[in-house]
Parts: structure tokens; C-alpha cells; sequence
């Protein structure tokens, strides 16, 4: 009775109530090195959300990263394929992405779906570099992806950035 009474005095106040909540979190990481040109990464990660009022989400993101780095012309590509399996906002994972040169990427994951990206670095002369990303993320089972005014009517979003740099 006393829970009830808080409530409805903390609504007609307009006072937030802070709810306890527990993230766990476990990672697996295996990085493979066969050679100088060549390095594949592995990480898998569980997390479980534990908020008080709602139950257990337990929740998964795998990725395979394969880099390349060519002996002779200066040229690097990295190509990312993420799966990730969270039902709710609130225990979304974030991790990090390579991308351009003083660009910066960090996506929130949640939601089922995959995600994909493709680095290329390419020194073109000795002088000119060209950098160019592109990343796809799809959601089979969405029809629509965002809210507002960032909302997207497919169940994918893609981007390609490009990025050409000059040195004298």
C-alpha cells in the first residue's frame, strides 16, 4: 500500500524514480596473426540486463574482422560482419568501428540484424591517398528503421563515405 501511495505522490509531483538495474557482461576475444599482412579478430559478447521491475534480457553481438595490409603499394582493407541479437533498447552494446582518418564510429546495437563494413585505404601516388567505407546494416524482421525524423521506411541503411587526401 505504501509503494501505491509513493507512486501517485511522485506522478502528481512530476519526480523520476530511479529503478536499480545490473549489466553483466562477458567477452570472448581471438585475435590470429598468420602473417605480417593478414590478421583476423573474433569477439563475442553476452551481456544480461537485469532490471528490477522487468525481468532478464539476455543478449548477444558476434563479429569476424579480417584486415589486409599489402607489402608493396601502400594499401589496407578491413571488412567487419557483425550478427547481434537484443530485444530491448536498454541493453544495447556499443563497440567500435575503424574508420576515415579523423572520423569517428560507434554504433549502438540492438534489435536482430547484422551489420557489415568494408575499409580501404589506398595510397594512390606518393602523395594522394584514397580512403573509402562503406556499411550496411539490415533488419529482416523491421519494416522500418529509426523514429522521427531520422526514420527510414526499409529494413536496411547504408552508408559510403569517401575520403581523398593530399600531402606536400
Amino acid at each position: 500500500c505504501k509503494e501505491s501511495t509513493a507512486n501517485a505522490s511522485s506522478e502528481q509531483n512530476h519526480v523520476p524514480i530511479t529503478e536499480q538495474t545490473l549489466l553483466q557482461q562477458l567477452q570472448l576475444k581471438i585475435n590470429y596473426l598468420p602473417d605480417s599482412r593478414w590478421s583476423f579478430s573474433t569477439r563475442a559478447i553476452y551481456s544480461r540486463f537485469t532490471p528490477t521491475m522487468v525481468g532478464n534480457t539476455g543478449v548477444v553481438l558476434v563479429y569476424q574482422e579480417v584486415c589486409y595490409h599489402s607489402d608493396r603499394r601502400p594499401l589496407s582493407l578491413v571488412a567487419r560482419c557483425a550478427y547481434f541479437n537484443i530485444a530491448d533498447y536498454d541493453a544495447r552494446i556499443y563497440t567500435y568501428e575503424r574508420d576515415l582518418l579523423y572520423e569517428f564510429s560507434t554504433p549502438a546495437f540492438y534489435g536482430k540484424g547484422i551489420r557489415m563494413y568494408l575499409l580501404m585505404d589506398w595510397e594512390v601516388a606518393k602523395n594522394l591517398r584514397l580512403a573509402l567505407r562503406y556499411s550496411i546494416s539490415y533488419y529482416p524482421e523491421n519494416v522500418t528503421i529509426g523514429s522521427g525524423l531520422e526514420m527510414i521506411d526499409a529494413n536496411h541503411k547504408q552508408e559510403i563515405k569517401l575520403q581523398l587526401r593530399y600531402g606536400f
